[in-house]
C-alpha cells in the first residue's frame, strides 16, 4: 500500500504529464510518406505543409525531400532506390519520433520506415497532434488537387 496520499499522487502525475508534454515538442520528428508514384509538386506540397505544422508545434522537424539525394536527380541515379531508402532510415535512426501522412500505407519505402522506427524504440507523433495535422494536410492536399477552373466556367 503506497503512504502517499491521492491528491499528491494526482499532482504528482499531472506534473509528470505535463514534463513529458513539454519535452516532445523539443524533439526531432521525421516526416513520412508516400514519395514514389505522386507527382513532384504533390509530394513536395504535403510534406512541406507538413514540415511547416510541426514546426508551429515545436518540433524539429527532418524533412526526407530536402535531403540532397531527394533533391537532385542525378544523385538519385547514382544511389538508387535502395541506397536513398537506406540515407532515409540512418536519418531517422537519429530522430525520437516519426509523423506518418495521409497515404503512407501505400508506400513501399514509408512502410520499411515504420517497421524500423518500431523496431527502434522511434514513437509516433501523439494521437491528438497526429489528428489535427492529418485533417490540415489532407484538407492542404485536396485544394491541389481540384482541377483548375478558368473565369469562364466559374
Amino acid at each position: 500500500m503506497c503512504c502517499v496520499p491521492t491528491s499528491a499522487k494526482v499532482s504528482y502525475c499531472w506534473r509528470l504529464q505535463m514534463e513529458i508534454q513539454r519535452n516532445m515538442k523539443k524533439r526531432k520528428v521525421y516526416i513520412s510518406g508516400q514519395i514514389t508514384g505522386l507527382s513532384r509538386e504533390q509530394y513536395l506540397a504535403q510534406f512541406s505543409f507538413a514540415e511547416k505544422l510541426l514546426k508551429e508545434q515545436g518540433y524539429k522537424v527532418v524533412n526526407p525531400t530536402k535531403f540532397f539525394i531527394c533533391r537532385h536527380l542525378w544523385a538519385y541515379r547514382i544511389v538508387g532506390y535502395v541506397g536513398a531508402l537506406l540515407y532515409d532510415l540512418w536519418r531517422l535512426s537519429q530522430c525520437d519520433m516519426i509523423y506518418k501522412c495521409p497515404g503512407w500505407k501505400q508506400s513501399r519505402g514509408a512502410n520499411i520506415e515504420s517497421c524500423w522506427a518500431f523496431h527502434m524504440g522511434i514513437y509516433l507523433l501523439p494521437l491528438n497532434m497526429r489528428d489535427k495535422i492529418d485533417k490540415k494536410v489532407a484538407k492542404h492536399m485536396c485544394k491541389l488537387s481540384e482541377p483548375f477552373q478558368t473565369k469562364d466556367e466559374k
